[in-house]
């Protein structure tokens, strides 16, 4: 289902990946097709946190490097202030979704069209597919005449879904299964 339209684009947003027992294995083809779409009204994003050695200890480290002082804050994690900051509503632990935004040329003619997958940084402990301005890409791939790009964005597990806590599952690197299977799509 079409999320969005523009004059230039069409938006595919929060296209579902694996579900149920397929969550925590390598991603496989869908063997039905459902009518029941999501509208991608609802963004998704896998959950994330900071530790607090990055936002705390490492900022004060950096600092002193910088200003050429010693260091003098505690490098003992339980000194620090356990902060409880509300989530983002739109985190939940199913959050392997993709966008993507087609060009209206592309689209209407169903023709090749070279694709751009946007795999976002954060180091497997924050972000989301919606970090970038896919539009704003797409758009600028049509200037000159040119036919343009699909842009598709990929969420991928974070933190504690993303790497040995779930190998005992059977699989390891599960991001990197996001990543690989995302492309076959």
């Amino acid at each position: 289902m079409v999320h969005s339209v523009s004059t230039t684009s069409a938006t595919f947003a929060t296209l579902r990946l694996p579900l149920g027992d397929l969550r925590f294995r390598a991603s496989i083809p869908p063997q039905t097709d459902r009518s029941l779409v999501q509208t991608g009204s609802i963004g998704r994003i896998c959950p994330a946190a900071y530790p607090v050695w990055e936002e705390d200890i490492a900022l004060q480290w950096v600092s002193s490097v910088l200003l050429g002082t010693t260091f003098t804050g505690s490098t003992n994690i339980s000194s620090y202030p356990s902060d409880s900051t509300p989530g983002d509503p739109r985190t939940i632990e199913d959050c392997l979704f993709l966008d993507v935004v087609v060009p209206k040329d592309v689209f209407e003619k169903q023709g090749k069209a070279s694709v751009l997958v946007w795999i976002y940084g954060g180091g497997y402990v924050s972000g989301d597919k919606a970090n970038e301005n896919a539009k704003g890409l797409v758009e600028r791939s049509l200037q000159n005449g040119q036919d343009g790009i699909v842009y598709v964005a990929i969420n991928y597990r974070l933190g504690a879904l993303a790497g040995s806590p779930v190998q005992v599952l059977g699989e390891k690197e599960l991001p990197m299964l996001d990543f690989s299977t995302s492309a076959l799509l």
